[in-house]
């Protein structure tokens, strides 16, 4: 279901509303997401993740109550037009992020895990010293397909932070379902007259993600 061109609600097949399972999103007055909650039943909901941004829309906080014991993580950000997460901490860990054209290496103080990258920026080999610890593959549309190891990083599909709560790829501007294989907010631009593929308020990258990002 959508509501001010966002996805506020996605039903499992077999979920009807307000049983367990029902998944609800919130959304600000910019259409970025605030707040994940799954339906425990009998219409009640728990909250797994908030988020706070700063106003230039850079996610700035995320709590994560998805496990036994909630999580809050802060990120510091550059100032480009396309922002980069700097320092990630989570009032355990700080970990420092390093790039080229795209994520290079992260150090948390205990292990410098490098990433090897393909052509669309996805992460697809990771390296501490010269031991890779975890090899991933993904589907066309980014979900998981294979994982062998121990991943140590959230960034995966084409360089972008995976939201291990929402099961969501974060991209600043919106949310990516690669279950859906779909935005989770309407696209504030309408598209080109001469590129119907573009005029899609939800899909992804015209549909072809084999080539673009």
């Amino acid at each position: 279901m959508k509501t001010g061109g966002n996805l506020v609600q996605i039903l499992p097949p077999g979920i009807n509303p307000g049983e367990a399972g029902e998944q609800l999103y919130s959304f600000n007055q910019r259409n970025l997401l605030t707040q994940y909650q799954v339906g425990a039943g009998s219409s009640i909901y728990n909250t797994l993740a908030a988020y706070s941004y700063d106003g230039s829309s850079n996610r700035l906080q995320q709590i994560d109550s998805s496990g036994t014991t909630p999580i809050t993580t802060t990120y510091t950000n550059d100032n480009a037009g396309l922002s980069q997460v700097l320092v990630s901490n989570d009032g355990t860990t700080t970990t420092l992020n390093l790039f080229g054209l795209d994520l290079i290496q992260q150090d948390d103080g205990s292990e410098t895990r490098t990433l090897l990258i393909d052509g669309l920026g996805s992460a697809r080999v990771e390296m501490v010293g010269n031991t890779i610890e975890n090899t991933t593959t993904y589907e066309p549309y980014g979900k998981l397909l294979t994982q062998i190891g121990s991943s140590g990083t959230t960034y995966g599909y084409t360089g972008e932070q995976y939201d291990t709560a929402t099961s969501l790829v974060y991209l600043r501007a919106r949310y990516y379902n690669p279950n859906l294989k779909a935005f989770m907010s309407r696209d504030p631009f309408s598209g080109w007259v001469g590129l119907p593929a573009s005029q899609h308020p939800y899909s992804y990258v015209h549909n072809n993600p084999m080539t673009h990002t």
